[in-house]
């Protein structure tokens, strides 16, 4: 392994950061040596490729459980009020609007609501006696009619008479069409949206994909679990130490990614 000086750290951006991280390639590497170190280790019966399978999938379900990767991206949100997702998108934790603070000159976010009315329903085109209307293949005709990518969705005024009113604004996740729809009120602001990735889009090698190291011990016992689960030949015993074994590490992975500041626990507490 090439040695890296400070001064080259420093000056390569694509560095800074590395040191807390290792690659989906070296931890398929780690499990094989460790494999090929221990004689009576299971997962020499198992071909790679099975074993790299697993492993993805344990990446994407840890970083589920933990949500270790956590990305955020700003934009301003255009007169559509639609915006497309990341491609690397899982599901969002905060997604919120800026106010620019002239006293400080920055932009304060403030978290918007999630809205449970904003309509997202496909519109069937009907003819004039509401018979469903079909294209040259049969296919039912729809269109966005009545929903929220049509009419812009409106919020009320937030008061203390209707404290359950959204402040600052709404918006809602459409699942199928892979967007996310902003109330009227929202249009040409600045949008932070906070989500969670599990950082294995399709177009990156094995080298490319990165892993938290503080994760490395949690995602090899489930990828380990997951590759004896369904062999008839590997004992219960052993089945039921690998999954407790990963259950412990899980459960230590999402204390540790918790960040909790006591300090700032007891502020909210007293606010």
């Amino acid at each position: 392994m090439a040695i890296v000086t400070p001064k080259t750290y420093y000056e390569t951006p694509e560095m800074h950061g590395n040191y807390a991280k290792t690659t989906l390639s070296e931890l398929m590497i780690k499990m094989e040596l460790l494999a090929s170190m221990d004689d009576d280790s299971l997962l020499k019966r198992i071909r790679r490729s099975q074993i790299l399978l697993h492993l993805k999938m344990a990446i994407r379900e840890v970083s589920r459980q933990v949500g270790a990767k956590s990305p955020s991206i700003e934009f301003e949100l255009p007169k559509s009020r639609v915006w497309v997702v990341p491609q690397s998108y899982k599901q969002w934790t905060q997604i919120s609007v800026g106010l620019y603070n002239e006293l400080l000159g920055r932009y304060d976010f403030k978290p918007l609501d999630e809205s449970r009315t904003m309509s997202i329903a496909t519109g069937i085109l009907q003819g004039s006696n509401y018979e469903i209307l079909y294209d040259n293949l049969g296919n039912i005709l729809t269109a966005d009619s009545g929903n929220a990518y049509s009419i812009p969705h409106q919020i009320v005024d937030h008061s203390r008479d209707m404290p359950s009113v959204s402040k600052y604004g709404e918006f809602t996740i459409d699942k199928e069409r892979g967007c996310i729809i902003f109330s009227e009120n929202l249009a040409g602001r600045l949008i932070q949206l906070k989500y969670v990735s599990d950082g294995l889009e399709e177009e990156l090698t094995e080298s490319e994909v990165t892993i938290h190291k503080d994760l490395e011990n949690v995602i090899t016992a489930l990828t380990y679990y997951s590759c004896i689960q369904w062999k008839r030949t590997v004992s219960a015993n052993e089945k039921r130490g690998a999954l407790d074994r990963y259950k412990t590490l899980l459960h230590e992975a999402k204390i540790t990614f918790m960040n909790l500041d006591m300090r700032a626990v007891r502020r909210a507490i007293l606010l």
